[in-house]
């Protein structure tokens, strides 16, 4: 990847599984992620106490389903839980780099070299070595950098691929999302816990 400036804005919510579908639907009957954001707004789709953050939620949710094209959205509707928080979480990493990094760089690493715990000491290590090619990352507060920490972890538990105790899951995809990501040339494997065998077995 590019050495660019990240996108430091994924500190809003979680996975937000619920949302996502809810959005992935209203586009695909309206064709119009504009009016996507206008619905939300104008009708409180998500019920929330103000404006301003229906409005930041939309955002968030949109930003990242628009990573995903049409076939992946539709599946993303009729796919099992497990299947649409996998996929929720490959448009997450295409959304941010950091993330992406952090994916590919730890979490998978870790799984590959038998190292099954994560903890908040690998968040910071990484942090830091991310630090030396990315200088408005020293800009950032300690607090912004444990909410950083804190949404990451929150999102790997609810993609089922990180237990509560830091223990790292293995992805486990069914066969309809295998061809999925078959049909994409494969690449988005690499933000899961899996080894290279599954890697070259999806790419093929």
């Amino acid at each position: 990847m590019k050495e660019t400036k990240y996108n430091k804005s994924f500190q809003t919510g979680s996975l937000m599984r619920a949302e996502s579908l809810q959005l992935a639907d209203l586009y695909l009957a309206l064709n119009d992620w504009e009016e996507v954001r206008l619905r939300v707004a104008r009708e409180n789709l998500f019920q929330s106490r103000t404006q301003s953050a229906s409005g930041r939620i939309a955002r968030e949710v949109v930003a990242r389903l628009k990573e995903l094209n049409d076939a992946e959205l539709r599946f993303l509707l009729s796919s099992n839980a497990a299947d649409q928080s996998y996929l929720i979480w490959i448009a997450i990493c295409r959304r941010y780099q950091f993330i992406a990094e952090f994916a590919t760089e730890v979490v998978r690493e870790k799984y590959l070299s038998l190292q099954p715990t994560l903890s908040g000491n690998d968040f910071h290590a990484f942090f830091g070595r991310k630090c030396q090619w990315h200088p408005e990352l020293e800009q950032l507060s300690q607090r912004t950098q444990k909410n950083w920490q804190q949404t990451l972890f929150r999102m790997l538990r609810e993609a089922d691929l990180l237990s509560p105790n830091g223990s790292i899951h293995p992805a486990i995809f069914s066969p309809q999302l295998m061809q999925l990501l078959a049909r994409a040339g494969g690449r988005d494997i690499i933000f899961f816990p899996v080894f290279d065998a599954d890697v070259r077995r999806i790419a093929q």
